[in-house]
């Protein structure tokens, strides 16, 4: 951590300060709870290390929004750099959600949970006001909200710039090459299953499928290329090639 000038304790006491503010502007959760979901062990210790990095106690927050749990539902707003194809992403998630698990409506994003021995539900609709996600969460997934705050940034791919289209990416390989070659070892797995993994669990941008029938359809009016014809034309897309995957997916929509 030279390069950012940062020990490893100190980045992660930032980012407990950070889901701490989230929780203090955006829910009504008792403020033992906020430091307990936030990571630290006590809200005498939360209320000394608040006070010294943010200049307030975090009560000084708290006193100037209204609960946001008065039903009994916790409400986030996840932020992200728009624009933002909220349409074509829930039109994405709609032709892959699980039966019983998911639901897809025209304006949000509904599904169960259970994480870590905690269940209940979650809502993710658009903000109309401002570049944000709203979500709705059942008080029996407080434990583990931060875990599903994270899985959500990742999920919706809200960290993304698309200015420079240039997000952080965490993944136990070194490079798209290392993960298709680590996948393809495993029996079963080929090429366009690598590829598919490395794009969507794995979040290579530039994992591109060549072999799926309906990218190659996609690229020539319904009359599916060779793999080799869709390689060479996902060259000019590099490095964001799971970006463009995506568009020609929702292109054989409309």
């Amino acid at each position: 951590m030279d390069e950012c000038g940062l020990t490893p304790s100190a980045i992660m006491q930032t980012e407990r300060l950070l889901f701490a503010k989230r929780l203090l502007h955006e829910t009504g959760l008792p403020m033992g709870e906020v430091a307990l979901r936030a990571g630290f062990r006590s809200v005498r210790r939360f209320n000394a290390v608040f006070a010294e990095k943010c200049g307030m106690r975090p009560s000084a927050i708290r006193s100037n929004h209204e609960s946001k749990v008065s039903d009994g539902v916790i409400r986030l707003r996840l932020d992200y750099r728009g624009p933002y194809a909220w349409s074509e992403m829930l039109e994405w998630l709609r032709n892959r959600a699980t039966r019983g698990v998911e639901v897809v409506t025209g304006e949000a994003w509904i599904r169960t949970v259970r994480l870590d021995g905690h269940d209940g539900w979650l809502r993710v609709t658009q903000d109309q006001e401002r570049d944000a996600l709203l979500v709705e969460i059942t008080p029996g997934l407080t434990p583990v909200l931060p875990q599903i705050v994270r899985r959500l940034r990742g999920l919706f791919d809200l960290d993304a710039n698309p200015a420079e289209m240039a997000p952080v990416f965490f993944s136990p390989f070194t490079t798209l090459e290392d993960a298709a070659l680590s996948l393809t070892a495993l029996p079963g797995i080929g090429p366009w299953t690598a590829e598919y993994i490395a794009m969507r669990a794995l979040r290579y941008p530039d994992a591109f499928p060549a072999g799926d029938i309906a990218l190659r359809k996609a690229l020539s009016d319904g009359v599916a290329v060779s793999i080799a014809s869709a390689e060479a034309a996902s060259h000019a897309w590099r490095p964001w090639r799971a970006y463009a995957a995506a568009l020609l997916w929702q292109s054989l929509k409309t």
